[in-house]
């Protein structure tokens, strides 16, 4: 059994396994289309009240010495007690939480659209996908940054999330990696959820300035109520003022219908394995209820490393 293992960079303080004592627990949270973040809980000592909000944070875990970067980002809240001291924050995606922006969209993606959003906030692209072209589309500063990548990631059914490095992805869910977990050998807990599906059909309701013919169509054309739906039978509705096309409302209905199928979500805490990532998947075996198993979407990860626990990973899946 190898020993667990990390190291902390908070300013230009260095906790490391081994030769720090003062680290009582970590934990960091990566949820995609979610706000990612970590927790660190220190034992009080005359270092520990010289950091301040905005401090770099960098965590890495692991076993013995094979450390992994997990997690960059920046100090939100200090909170100091009597014997230790809670420091939390975000991610890059606290850039996106504190930026508003106005700004008209013609003819452009909404991976395009979210590139830029990202890049006037001052958060650069690893990867991004086209997606939904709008004719026209209105990003204003009733929301914030990050809420308008979020809009255009539910839109077209993409992952929205920020990478170690704190670089903007913005695509469609491609499996890479699959992690595989046995009961009665590297599973700790496993709960799962099935839901009936409540609808057979999404429907999509904009109101547009374009023509009914698609998005290339001049948007002085006609002005009318534009819809598209996927599935047949029982819809659910949703009613968007961005759609301002039918080819957009197809593809909207078709992505919330997609989200609808999604039926089946878990959690599953295994031991601590750094190397998961956005965009894996895992695949659980040998559950004594044959239901349980399967091969699932990695829709968040939850390192928690603690001297009572050790290093554990609890993995949201859909």
């Amino acid at each position: 059994m190898f020993k667990s293992a990390y190291r902390v960079k908070i300013g230009e303080t260095i906790y490391e396994s081994g030769t720090s004592s003062e680290v009582v627990s970590i934990d960091t949270y990566f949820v995609i289309n979610s706000l990612c973040s970590f927790d660190i809980v220190l034992a009080n000592t005359k270092n520990t009240g010289i950091f301040r909000q905005c401090d770099d944070v960098s965590v890495s875990l692991g076993y013995e010495n094979n450390l992994k970067e997990i997690f960059k980002g920046k100090i939100d809240v200090i909170e100091p007690g009597i014997s230790t001291t809670r420091i939390s924050g975000l991610n890059n995606i606290s850039k996106l939480l504190n930026k508003r922006i106005n700004q008209l969209y013609e003819k452009q993606s909404a991976g395009k659209i979210a590139e830029d959003v990202a890049s006037k906030s001052g958060v650069s692209t690893e990867k991004t996908e086209e997606g939904i072209t709008f004719p026209l589309y209105a990003v204003d500063n009733t929301k914030t940054a990050y809420e308008q990548i979020l809009k255009l990631g539910e839109m077209c059914g993409f992952d929205f999330y920020l990478t170690i490095e704190n670089k903007l992805v913005f695509k469609k869910y491609e499996k890479k990696t699959t992690h595989t977990y046995n009961y009665g050998k590297n599973i700790i807990n496993h709960e799962i959820i099935k839901r009936e599906q409540q609808y057979n059909a999404a429907e999509v309701y904009g109101e547009s300035s374009s023509s009914f013919k698609g998005s290339d169509t001049a948007h002085w054309l006609t002005k009318k109520n534009v819809s598209g739906k996927d599935g047949t039978g029982e819809g659910m509705f949703v009613h968007d003022l961005s759609i301002r096309d039918t080819d957009s409302a197809k593809n909207v209905a078709k992505a919330k219908l997609e989200k609808i199928k999604k039926t089946i979500s878990g959690t599953v805490k295994v031991p601590g394995n750094p190397d998961i990532n956005p965009g894996d998947a895992v695949k659980i075996e040998d559950m004594p209820n044959s239901g349980m198993n399967g091969e699932f979407r990695v829709k968040s990860i939850h390192h928690k490393l603690s001297k009572n626990s050790g290093f554990v990973t609890e993995i949201e899946y859909i």
